[in-house]
């Protein structure tokens, strides 16, 4: 999310818009969220469209394969949904309380 630790990462793509993932809530990890499914929850978050250059810098970043898996869902965005990329946390062995069902991560 924008000014957060790792924002400066998308300073160089196209900001879209807030998205709305639902049935998607965020456990609280440690300093970082873990997006997972939560029938009910949901997660805002923002879009931007990325060069597929930035989507290997940003699988890295996230441990794709490992703690988060990409994933492709439908979100709302700009008062239509569209289908947008997310990273799914893999390690949720259930001792993770969930974070907020508002789905914003530290306002």
């Amino acid at each position: 999310m924008k000014g957060r630790s790792r924002s400066h990462v998308l300073d160089d793509s196209k900001y879209v818009g807030e998205g709305l993932l639902e049935d998607y809530g965020l456990l609280e990890i440690g300093s970082f969220p873990g997006a997972v499914f939560k029938e009910g929850s949901k997660v805002y978050g923002e879009l931007y469209l990325v060069s597929e250059e930035k989507k290997r810098e940003l699988d890295y970043i996230e441990g794709e394969g490992y703690l988060y898996k990409f994933r492709t869902v439908s979100v709302l965005c700009n008062g239509e949904y569209v289908k947008a990329g997310f990273y799914e946390f893999l390690q949720d062995n259930g001792s993770y309380p969930l974070y907020t069902k508002e789905g914003k991560w530290h306002d």
